[in-house]
């Protein structure tokens, strides 16, 4: 028909067995899809309907406060460890160091020793040629005063 429109009419006839066919996929796709679609968007709106009732929010409340003091036990148990890593690490430090100072003082120590005994050993021999030094002035000064010469 060449000045047939497309709309015609041929493309709206529906009979009853293509109804029920439609009716029959229809139902057949809504009984296998609940348990995947449906079920699950059903059990997320209980769901959210218990988290915004009082009793869940009550257990909700109780449940933040328990995590809370967990959190902090935690907290604190965490925060002695630290302080006795700390603790244990500043002993090391201070044992080290009375370590180094004690190597220092023996050092020193026996570099005194060393050289009060060279002191001891130049007095020593300051002392004897002072003695005869002593000893020949005197000699000198017993001559002078004598008039003897040697």
């Amino acid at each position: 028909m060449p000045g047939a429109s497309r709309w015609d009419g041929r493309f709206m006839y529906l009979s009853t067995g293509g109804i029920l066919v439609f009716a029959v996929m229809f139902l057949g796709l809504l009984f296998v899809l609940t348990p995947w679609l449906y079920l699950p968007y059903l059990r997320l709106l209980d769901g959210r309907e218990a988290l915004e009732s009082d009793v869940a929010t009550t257990v909700g409340a109780q449940a933040v406060g328990h995590l809370e003091q967990r959190l902090d036990s935690e907290w604190k148990s965490a925060k002695k460890e630290i302080n006795a890593a700390l603790s244990a690490a500043r002993q090391a430090a201070r044992d080290a160091a009375a370590e180094e100072i004690n190597s220092a003082k023996t050092s020193l120590q026996q570099r005194a020793e060393a050289e009060e005994e060279e002191l001891e050993a130049t007095l020593t021999q300051v002392r004897a040629a002072l003695e005869g030094e002593v000893d020949r002035l005197a000699a000198e000064l017993v001559t002078l005063a004598l008039g003897r010469s040697a």
